[in-house]
């Protein structure tokens, strides 16, 4: 991969998936859907991967008008997991959003890949929330070939940079007497990544080029409870209902990751980074 764009560039697991590319020396145009919405941290997101030459940022309006950008060559990374654990499904309904990232999407050529991060409840049953059903809405208008996109389904990711929509990042904040704002929950609480290694097993399959649905796991039983107990959460863990079989015509592939950070060195780093970024502000 040479280049790539990344639709709300500074949402999670978006921005992780941003500076991974960066690090690999891949140009990135980060495209920000809606700046009117406050984006916690937006200057420190930006201070680190804005001195990267590799890295330009563009609001929606700005990059719809471009022409100087070959449609080909070029993957394209949506993350509609970010947009629901943020709670940033209306985006989805906001008509001059969808229009310019559909008609980006299907005005490419060649065989460059799409990729769509997704919440792991996707793939667990054909009944949907009303919130949920927004994004499965939102696919079906895409439209998208399968053999041109790879969709990858994400249970709670959790590590720097992690939302106060998660219990983990609530509690961590708590037990440091920080003020929490966090909505509602939506994680999967039948597993757990540390983003490092969700990371690591997605990027793998990105360079693969191999299109298809994979469900990233753990591999370990009640991660997510481990994870939990870790924190002392009283949380109570959900059990799968991911049955690996087919949704929207697509087979769904289990992805265990290859190695799983220790629970005490992924959190360690989740409140170092905690730490040192309420020390900056103040």
């Amino acid at each position: 991969m040479d280049k790539a764009v990344i639709f709300n560039v500074f949402d999670f697991v978006s921005f992780h998936f941003c500076k991974a590319l960066l690090n690999n020396g891949v140009e990135v145009n980060g495209v920000v859907l809606d700046k009117s919405q406050q984006e916690p941290y937006l200057d420190e997101k930006r201070l680190e991967v804005g001195r990267n030459a590799n890295f330009n940022e563009y609001s929606l309006s700005d990059w719809t008008v471009r022409n100087d950008e070959p449609i080909s060559k070029t993957n394209v990374i949506i993350s509609l997991y970010d947009l629901y654990m943020l709670h940033k499904e209306n985006l989805l309904e906001n008509k001059s959003v969808t229009k310019s990232i559909l008609q980006y999407v299907n005005e490419r050529e060649g065989k460059d890949l799409i990729v769509i991060l997704l919440p792991s409840q996707l793939a667990a049953s054909s009944k949907f929330s009303n919130t949920l059903n927004i994004f499965n809405d939102f696919l079906t208008k895409m439209n998208i070939p399968v053999d041109e996109t790879q969709f990858f389904y994400l249970p709670t990711i959790y590590g720097p940079w992690q939302p106060e929509t998660f219990l983990f990042q609530r509690k961590i904040l708590t037990n440091l007497n920080r003020k929490v704002q966090g909505q509602g929950e939506r994680e999967d609480r039948t597993d757990a990544l540390f983003i490092d290694d969700a990371l690591d097993a997605m990027l793998e399959i990105i360079e693969s080029k191999k299109p298809g649905s994979y469900f990233f796991e753990s591999g370990k039983k009640a991660y997510w409870k481990l994870c939990a107990e870790y924190l002392q959460i009283d949380g109570k863990p959900l059990d799968s209902e991911f049955s690996g079989n087919i949704v929207g015509n697509r087979k769904i592939v289990r992805v265990p990751v290859k190695s799983v950070t220790a629970i005490d060195d992924s959190f360690s780093k989740q409140i170092d980074h905690i730490q040192q970024l309420y020390s900056n502000i103040l």
